[in-house]
């Protein structure tokens, strides 16, 4: 009898286990349990429909795009440029007061929101690029609302999305639930401008420079590009330019190695391909367990509008390009790297020493706020994105004394070793980040389950002279919607304090 109640607690346990693990992803994923149809044409229906398009002597193009915080739309004006195309900007008519729970819910319901403004002249139209952000591993419920408003019909419907990390293929499924009997071609994840020309030209859809075609036409609703750059007054400082207004640079990739301690630092710089000889830099610290990749996204934004970013693997934090073991890794050697790679860039031919700027998140936040604290006449901005400055608070509560920590333990997601915890046993980093002098610019997301907002609130009280933002339903790293936000006030903190 026991053996048999032992059994059927082992099944309800499963079936627990199964709930929880389908109720979480049926959130992180709201269009994954849903059953999408896909009657778009075949691929070769749509290349024979693409040859008769691009056989025409006067091919139209519409650039229509949905964009939360302006990425998307500095994609599609570039688009636009390039392919002398119009453009038409999706906009929802009730907006998002909290984009993050409110978007998961559209996706999760099929809903189509209502938009603001229509194209009146769609039938002249023969390709339309669609663009947008990569919300919930789906497309935007705006989105769909828009696809499904017009007989789009006899037109190569070219899909496009910016992502900070995702890719084109996860929001298919919800992009082609809209497109019965559309001819879907050629689609892509936009990072950055310098990606357009190779594009378009697979595409086959060149078309004319704005340069050539000055007075190109808007459709309704859309944003004018202007001659003359809007620009916003913040807090009583330098004029500010809209992000989806600063201009825009193709960039490059090299890889560069650095030694600590005899052990391999290994980094990959985006440098931007501007008319200065020496940039501005962003060194970009990842997080527990992270890698030379976790901030790419964020490096892609920062090259493409004319600052240079280093991405880089701390020794022993997870990486697979640099040296060194998780056992052998701490803050304070994370710190110790970051010092390293302060020194070296200060040497680095494209680089102006004098605007070199630190970017961490979550453990690389922590990392970054004590660097800086002790290079502050080196470091020109510090930007801290849910930085985990409890890592204190967790050793303790893991451990009663440090006699008790042994060789090797699990810590959160990673195997750590004795020198983590020795190194912030008797640690405060609240009682030295403050001696950062500069302007610090902090965000964390409401609804962070790893590292509570709480931290960031304390932070925010120690720094002198802080821009502090919590971005709403966001949680531990952004995505989709929150992503766009975060960029949009790393754009504008960077140019307060005159790094662009």
């Amino acid at each position: 009898m026991k053996r048999k109640k032992g059994w059927i607690a082992g099944i309800v346990v499963i079936v627990v286990i199964t709930l929880i693990f389908a109720g979480y992803n049926i959130y992180r994923h709201p269009a994954m349990f849903r059953s999408l149809s896909d009657n778009s044409l075949s691929d070769s229906q749509v290349e024979e429909l693409r040859d008769e398009i691009l056989s025409q002597p006067d091919v139209k193009v519409l650039v229509a795009y949905f964009s939360y915080s302006g990425t998307t739309r500095g994609i599609a004006n570039a688009i636009s440029e390039k392919t002398g195309g119009d453009r038409f900007e999706i906009i929802p008519q009730d907006g998002y007061s909290n984009v993050y729970l409110e978007s998961n819910r559209e996706i999760r319901g099929n809903e189509r929101p209502a938009l603001t403004d229509t194209v009146e002249n769609m039938e002249e139209y023969d390709i339309v690029f669609i663009g947008y952000p990569v919300w919930w591993h789906a497309t935007p419920a705006p989105v769909n609302t828009f696809l499904e408003s017009y007989d789009l019909v006899g037109k190569l419907i070219i899909p496009f999305c910016t992502s900070g990390g995702s890719g084109i293929d996860e929001t298919l499924p919800t992009f082609l639930y809209s497109c019965d009997g559309l001819a879907v071609y050629g689609e892509r994840r936009i990072s950055g401008v310098s990606q357009l020309d190779g594009w378009l030209s697979e595409l086959g859809v060149t078309g004319t420079e704005a340069e050539d075609q000055p007075e190109q036409t808007e459709q309704e609703g859309a944003v004018t590009q202007q001659t003359v750059p809007e620009e916003i007054q913040m807090e009583g400082t330098a004029e500010i330019m809209e992000f989806e207004n600063l201009p825009v640079y193709a960039y490059r990739h090299q890889e560069i190695e650095l030694e600590n301690q005899g052990q391999k630092i290994y980094g990959i710089a985006y440098i931007p391909e501007t008319e200065n000889e020496r940039v501005p830099l962003a060194i970009c610290a990842h997080g527990l367990g992270g890698s030379y990749q976790s901030n790419a996204a964020y490096a892609e934004q920062l090259a493409s509008h004319g600052i240079a970013a280093y991405c880089f693997d701390f020794r022993g934090g997870g990486g697979s390009r640099s040296d060194g073991d998780t056992t052998e890794m701490s803050v304070m050697t994370e710190v110790s790297d970051l010092e390293v790679i302060i020194e070296a860039a200060a040497g680095w031919e494209f680089v102006d020493e004098n605007k070199v700027v630190l970017l961490g998140t979550s453990q690389g936040g922590i990392t970054s706020a004590i660097a800086a604290a002790r290079h502050t006449d080196r470091i020109s901005g510090l930007v801290l994105m849910y930085p985990a400055f409890l890592v204190g608070d967790a050793v303790h509560e893991q451990f009663d004394s440090l006699e008790e920590v042994p060789d090797r333990f699990q810590f959160i997601w990673i195997t750590a070793g004795r020198p983590y915890v020795e190194d912030m046993w008797d640690y405060n980093a609240y009682e030295e980040i403050g001696n950062y002098t500069g302007k610090v610019l902090l965000l964390h997301g409401s609804a962070d389950s790893i590292v509570p907002v709480s931290y960031s609130d304390r932070a925010a009280e120690v720094y002198g002279d802080v821009e502090y933002y919590v971005i709403d339903g966001a949680g531990h790293g952004f995505h989709g919607g929150a992503f766009e936000e975060a960029v949009r006030y790393v754009f504008a903190y960077l140019q307060e304090i005159q790094i662009i």
